[in-house]
């Protein structure tokens, strides 16, 4: 199977998000997505969206545990 990327839209809590969307194409023209696909036009949804509220990303979120020594976990 051979990796693809085209231009794609995805709706995330009622909004729609371009993305350049990845999947596996068979030679009968199927597509196809793993986990790991998935992932990466998943999470190109979820950027856009924390960029556009002002969210911030897991790794600001570590480095500012990290900075105070706060466990993400409750204690």
């Amino acid at each position: 199977m051979v990796l693809c990327r085209e231009p794609r839209s995805l709706t995330f809590r009622k909004e729609e998000f371009h993305i350049i969307y990845h999947f596996y194409k068979d030679t009968d023209g199927e597509q196809y997505t793993e986990e790991e696909t998935d992932e990466v036009n998943i999470n190109q949804v979820y950027n856009q969206y924390r960029d556009k509220y002002n969210l911030p990303f897991p790794d600001e979120i570590k480095a500012v545990r990290s900075k105070y020594d706060l466990s993400g976990q409750d204690e």
